[in-house]
């Protein structure tokens, strides 16, 4: 028993072309993405030094975590 099988036909992927509304969604997708990093990082200086990070049944936090 082969586990690599050789005699299978070789298929090749095209470059797909993107609409103009495909691409205008990836855009917009990659800049959402690098904003919130950006967001992220401004305001990780803001946090407190430990936030909650677990909460009970009854909302009490019931351990809390660092930045």
């Amino acid at each position: 028993m082969r586990i690599f099988n050789t005699d299978r036909p070789k298929v090749t992927v095209e470059r797909l072309k993107k609409s103009v509304f495909e691409r205008f969604l990836s855009i917009v997708s990659i800049l959402l993405f690098v904003g919130s990093v950006v967001f992220l990082f401004v305001m990780l200086s803001e946090l407190p030094g430990q936030v909650p990070a677990h909460f009970g049944i009854t909302g009490e936090v019931t351990r809390h975590g660092s930045k």
